[in-house]
């Protein structure tokens, strides 16, 4: 049994009868009480399946257009080092 059980086994145990029974209607009370709310959470719980779904497509898209970009200046500094590797070329003929 966990230790916080056994404390409260304890407690219920060392008490007088009546506080016991005042004590196990608490306890019914409270699971009650646990079991209502997880009700209420279930929409909360659609809505928030909603706005993952919209952030997941909207992360999507901007992934999509970062590897564009990714794509787009990788060719770029291909190109401007294709441009380098000209330039020197040029100036070591030109040398010759």
């Amino acid at each position: 049994m966990p230790r916080n059980v056994q404390v409260l086994w304890v407690r219920i145990a060392s008490q007088p009868a009546a506080r016991r029974v005042g004590a196990k209607r608490a306890m019914a009370e409270r699971n009650t009480a646990k079991s209502k709310r997880g009700e209420g959470a279930k929409p909360a719980a659609k809505s928030s399946d909603t706005q993952l779904a919209a952030e997941n497509a909207r992360l999507h898209l901007e992934l999509a257009a970062a590897r564009s970009r990714i794509l787009e200046l990788e060719q770029k500094h291909a190109e401007i080092i294709n441009r380098i590797d000209w330039a020197i070329d040029s100036l070591h003929n030109l040398s010759d």
